[in-house]
């Protein structure tokens, strides 16, 4: 890993991933195949079917594709704070180019703080990787945790319009970020607040 991803504390791991709506088989190469990065505020969630099932054939029944929810390691494990998540982009990614899938086919998604993941993975591919990896063809952001610094004070976040009908209250929200971002780093760096 090069930039921002290289870390000595936290290195690149085998990671386990969800295919949907079945396993991906050799022939299918030609198709297109999402690479999704799912949400749980850098905390918890998996890509697996009781986490992600329902999402998962939803968006596929709109999409002619194949799809690849990546177990994405958590800052829950305080060993897995930045940048193990994004390790773990690339590496989902580099695995979808050696099965010879080639980048023109695969879209990189991603919900929540699994969209952050997501733009970073896409940041990576742009600036620190050298033009060693291709770009990959589009990207789906569902409702991304685009600006990490701002959500910093959960009382201002529970004070929002939508506070009612949002799925993770703001103290969630705090947590997440704060076991996510080392202490060590800005909140403002662009892999964290892209916009």
């Amino acid at each position: 890993m090069k930039g921002a991803l290289r870390n000595p504390a936290i290195q690149p791991a085998i990671v386990g991933g969800t295919w949907y709506p079945k396993l991906f088989q050799p022939g299918d190469e030609q198709k297109t195949v999402i690479l999704h990065f799912h949400g749980g505020s850098f905390l918890w969630g998996t890509g697996r079917q009781s986490d992600y099932g329902i999402p998962a054939s939803t968006v596929l029944k709109r999409i002619p594709a194949t799809a690849l929810f990546v177990q994405y390691r958590l800052a829950s494990d305080p060993a897995c704070t930045f940048p193990a998540a994004v390790q773990d982009a690339v590496t989902a990614y580099k695995h979808l180019l050696d099965m010879n899938i080639p980048a023109s086919n695969i879209v990189i998604s991603g919900d929540s703080a699994g969209g952050n993941v997501a733009i970073a993975l896409l940041r990576y591919l742009s600036t620190a990787n050298s033009n060693s990896l291709p770009s990959p063809s589009a990207a789906l952001l569902w409702s991304p945790s685009v600006d990490l610094d701002s959500q910093c004070d959960p009382h201002n976040i529970d004070l929002h319009r939508n506070n009612k009908t949002d799925y993770i209250t703001g103290f969630t929200l705090v947590w997440g970020v704060n076991a996510y971002i080392p202490k060590s780093v800005e909140s403002t760096d662009p892999y964290f607040s892209p916009l």
